[in-house]
């Protein structure tokens, strides 16, 4: 490929990452191009077998809007959060399309006798913007910024009057990258926290210069407190980082990743929830990071019910606030240097009935470097953590039944 093209390529990438209503709005494009060909299919099949032309026109609307609400909602804007209501909304907005294409097709068609054919492709181009435009703004609506922020500065005021102590707890692996920018950002949450509060990121024997700019870092950012260890993998690190937590008796512990893709803004409204819950999870409910990580989320979540019997509606986020007592209870449960630590974690939570809840998150595609996961470590940590989860199974009954006998 030429230089210029790659250029042109890579221009576009940076402004559909800069707008993700253009990568929205292609993707609903050619969702619509799809859905728009088997709903003029199905309508003139109906046609040729001579059934009503209004008829054909509802049939044929209909499936366009059931295919379109399933593509748009797992596939394109990925907000599989409310579905009924989502549902609601997305036939609202279809019927308000059919009836302007009702509309058309009388108008053009019965009046003005124009072809069926012509005016029926008219008619999906005039409907598919309109409701594109209504679907952003009703159906898949995010939440308003200024407001979100507002409720943080009054999280940051509340969050100063109250004794608890928190441990932000950071594997990081080959991050140069990015982990400046990521320690900057989580040690303003430390320091808005207060009462000895602190940043531990833990270098998992990175090759590049993570933990020598973690070392220069801390001169700056007090709250900070890097330490350097063997590698050992993401699982076996973030439990290296709740041990250091419970050790230092850490009233909560926070985990989250050093790849930039979670927003720390939002933490505020876990830790404003603390005392009602034993612990609260992310739910990673509209990712920017892939198909391939939201088939890897889908294919876990399916293995987990399967094993374990739980239905979990994301066991693995690493965008986590536990209580010290419940990581203390459920700590020496998890196998040591497990893969899935986090994974079984959230099992062992859901199954011992705690008070979980999980919050809807921002999940942004990494903001540099390389990812050190790739498709084939993730099959070879899936065939592992598979026969680990059934070994731990039966383990957990073996638990169970102990305790009733005690």
């Amino acid at each position: 490929m030429k230089k210029s093209q790659k250029n042109i390529l890579s221009n576009i990438k940076e402004l559909i990452e800069k707008y993700p209503i253009l990568r929205e709005g292609f993707f609903y494009g050619i969702i619509g191009i799809t859905t728009s060909t088997i709903d003029s299919l199905t309508f003139f099949v109906l046609r040729t077998v001579k059934v009503n032309l209004f008829l054909s026109n509802f049939i044929g609307v209909n499936v366009g809007i059931l295919l379109s609400f399933l593509l748009n909602t797992f596939l394109n804007f990925k907000q599989t959060d409310h579905l009924l209501k989502k549902a609601l909304s997305f036939f609202s907005v279809g019927y308000i399309g059919l009836c302007i294409s009702m509309f058309i097709m009388w108008l053009f068609v019965e009046e003005f006798h124009w072809r069926e054919f012509w005016v029926k492709i008219a008619s999906i181009i005039i409907v598919a913007i309109i409701q594109f435009i209504l679907n952003k703004l009703i159906t898949y609506r995010k939440k308003d910024k200024m407001k979100t922020n507002v409720k943080v500065n009054v999280r940051r005021k509340k969050s100063k009057k109250l004794n608890d102590n928190l441990y932000i707890v950071i594997p990081a692996y080959n991050e140069e990258d990015n982990i400046e920018r990521v320690a900057r950002e989580w040690h303003k949450v430390v320091e808005t926290i207060g009462n000895n509060s602190k940043l531990v990121i833990i270098n998992d024997g990175s090759k590049d210069d993570t933990y020598k700019k973690l070392c220069s870092l801390k001169k700056e950012l007090p709250c900070l407190e890097p330490i350097n260890k063997p590698n050992e993998g993401h699982g076996a690190t973030v439990l290296y980082g709740y041990h250091y937590a419970l050790k230092k008796n850490a009233s909560y512990i926070f985990q989250t990743d050093s790849d930039g893709q979670t927003i720390p803004e939002e933490f505020y409204q876990f830790w404003e929830q603390r005392k009602d819950y034993d612990a609260i999870i992310g739910h990673r409910n509209h990712r920017q990071d892939g198909i391939s990580r939201i088939f890897v989320t889908k294919t876990l979540k399916t293995v987990l019910f399967v094993i374990f019997g739980l239905k979990i509606t994301d066991a693995n986020t690493p965008f986590r606030l536990i209580s010290y007592d419940i990581l203390k209870k459920y700590y020496p449960r998890i196998p040591e240097k497990f893969n899935l630590s986090n994974v079984m974690l959230t099992v062992l939570l859901i199954d011992g009935h705690e008070r979980v809840k999980f919050v809807p998150i921002t999940f942004r595609p990494r903001q540099g470097g390389e990812n050190s996961i790739n498709f084939k470590k993730i099959i070879k940590i899936g065939k592992q953590a598979v026969n680990d989860f059934i070994r731990i199974k039966k383990e957990m009954k073996g638990y169970k039944k102990h305790e009733r006998m005690d």
